[in-house]
């Protein structure tokens, strides 16, 4: 199993690094799309919005949002 991971982890920084040399211009659109996914807006600009359209998707997305998050912390311990 570990050598998966490593392999995993291996192809995933040569993935980037080809991406970084060959494609240096969408820089900024990635740093974008790294922003807007950002947690912090989940809870202070998606929840609001979704939850002013639709309260039992605002609700759905709010348990989502809870479990991704703390799903995260718990993989990186």
């Amino acid at each position: 199993m570990a050598s998966f991971i490593d392999t995993y982890h291996y192809w995933g920084a040569e993935f980037v690094s080809y991406l970084q040399t060959t494609l240096p211009s969408l820089g900024p659109f990635f740093m974008w799309v790294s922003d807007i996914g950002d947690p912090g807006l989940a809870f202070t600009l998606y929840f609001p919005a979704v939850v002013a359209l639709h309260a039992g998707v605002g609700v759905r997305l709010m348990w989502s949002i809870v479990f991704c998050e703390w799903s995260n912390m718990i993989l990186k311990w």
